[in-house]
């Protein structure tokens, strides 16, 4: 694909986005997406074959762009202690996040409107994604630096307090990622520092 054509398809993507997370993916037409980017109708068809290959891409972009990004920085701390690595970890996720609102809502509001096949891939992708926060804690708990009772639901909660962030999160709210980072970091700490009674 030619540089313009490259162009072409990142703009139509980005128009498609746009009009999924204001509208809803069943509600957008391709003929709107073309007219968002401003070109004929008939030529969208020469990048996507079909609305459900935009999805397809935007997901699929998103989730190789998440585990990609996370891939580089672990290999930084690759030698760091077990806490650190994990708070690195839920840094990076929220930095990654609060930037990509639109991504991540299509990512999880439109996850449903895939078909079967492209609903497999992006759930693959997802799951290796949440086996990285499960060996981060595996490895924390096999070295005595973390405790919890169960890796897998401890991930699954993690992650899910994470995520929950982008529902509420304002750019031009009270607290700046930094602020938001140290607070969530604090909350995810002394989740995995063992049994501890909790009065209720």
């Amino acid at each position: 694909m030619s540089s313009k054509g490259e162009r072409t398809a990142k703009g139509l993507l980005e128009a498609a986005r746009d009009l999924f997370v204001i509208n809803g993916y069943a509600a957008v037409s391709m003929r709107e997406i073309a007219l968002k980017m401003g070109i004929n109708a008939g030529a969208i068809y020469n990048h996507f074959p079909s609305k459900q290959e935009i999805l397809f891409r935007l997901l699929q972009d998103h989730m190789l762009d998440l585990l990609e990004q996370w891939k580089i920085l672990e290999a930084k701390h690759e030698h760091h202690s077990d806490q650190l690595i994990l708070q690195t970890f839920v840094n990076f996720h929220i930095a990654f996040h609060v930037n990509k609102s639109k991504e991540v809502f299509i990512s999880y509001m439109e996850l449903r409107s895939l078909n079967s096949m492209n609903f497999l891939i992006i759930s693959k992708l997802r799951d290796d994604y949440e086996k990285v926060l499960r060996k981060i804690l595996e490895l924390g708990k096999k070295n005595k630096n973390l405790d919890f009772k169960d890796a897998e639901i401890t991930t699954k909660a993690i992650l899910g307090m994470l995520s929950s962030l982008t529902h509420w999160y304002d750019v031009g709210g009270r607290l700046g990622t930094k602020e938001i980072q140290k607070v969530y970091w604090e909350l995810i700490y002394k989740s995995v520092q063992g049994d501890r009674e909790i009065n209720v």
